[in-house]
């Protein structure tokens, strides 16, 4: 506080504490919920929920309705998922909760945590990274997605999953500038080491899915994996991330992507849009 340096706001991963004697004492966690969330979702309950990984914190589901006058940390449960990345409630039990980037199973009525994830995916063939999406399907809610380097699902809760893509990320790639004088390092060779970074299932179409890696490649499937076209914008680059996709609401061709260019040293955002099935 420039009024008042005794008056200290610290602010960290899980939220903030406040000390109002130069750091003597200081106070709870537990005065607001907070958290730093990646990727949100919201069950079918009444009232309903909301989910996420948390940073440095395990999961998250929280009531949008405390019985108490306030949504408190009282509204606020730990809901099995590994922290970062995804949680997926089911849509079909909002007691059943998905997620994580080896996917886990939570049962909010027994409290148990379940490892549900595809058993190949732990093999050195696979690769995953903290944020890995899962996700159900808009039009059949039997089905849930999961990706690594490659694209899977599975209809029965992860008892058995089907893998329905290749390797989708980049086979290789140039060095960017700003590696600079590390760009000889044995850690900045090419290699293919990208993953797919998020999953849009069409809202229309079952066999319509769209795909983004974290090394800028789009690629959409017609007939539910069988096939894969790649859709890249030329404008995409090696070390660009495609951090969102999301497809048309009312048209099938129709999807918009989200790019992240940080590690290009650039800043800005920059949001790509097709109506033709990514043609353009």
């Amino acid at each position: 506080n420039p009024n008042n340096p005794d008056i200290i706001l610290m602010a960290s991963d899980q939220g903030a504490i406040i000390t109002v004697n130069g750091g003597r004492t200081w106070s709870s966690w537990y005065n607001q919920p907070t958290a730093q969330l990646y990727h949100v979702a919201a069950d079918n309950a009444f009232p309903y929920r909301v989910y996420s990984g948390q940073q440095e914190s395990g999961s998250g589901g929280i009531s949008s309705r405390g019985n108490d006058g306030q949504i408190t940390f009282r509204e606020w449960h730990p809901v099995g998922v590994d922290e970062y990345g995804y949680a997926a409630p089911d849509p079909l039990d909002p007691d059943v909760v998905y997620g994580g980037r080896s996917v886990t199973r939570y049962d909010r009525r027994t409290g148990q945590v379940q490892n549900v994830g595809p058993k190949p995916v732990r093999s050195p063939d696979f690769r995953t990274v903290r944020t890995q999406p899962v996700l159900f399907s808009p039009v059949d809610p039997h089905i849930l997605y999961f990706a690594s380097n490659t694209l899977w699902k599975t209809a029965n809760g992860g008892q058995s999953w089907q893998q329905i893509s290749p390797d989708l990320s980049r086979k290789t790639w140039e060095v960017p500038a700003g590696v600079g004088k590390y760009r000889k390092e044995t850690s900045a060779q090419p290699a293919q080491r990208g993953v797919i970074y998020t999953i849009a299932p069409s809202y229309l179409d079952i066999n319509r899915i769209w795909v983004g890696t974290d090394d800028g490649l789009i690629h959409v499937t017609v007939d539910g994996g069988l096939h894969w076209n790649d859709v890249t914008p030329p404008q995409l680059t090696p070390w660009a991330m495609v951090s969102i996709i999301d497809a048309g609401r009312f048209d099938a061709q129709t999807a918009y992507a989200a790019i992240n260019t940080i590690r290009l040293d650039d800043m800005r955002p920059h949001i790509y849009r097709t109506h033709d099935g990514g043609k353009t």
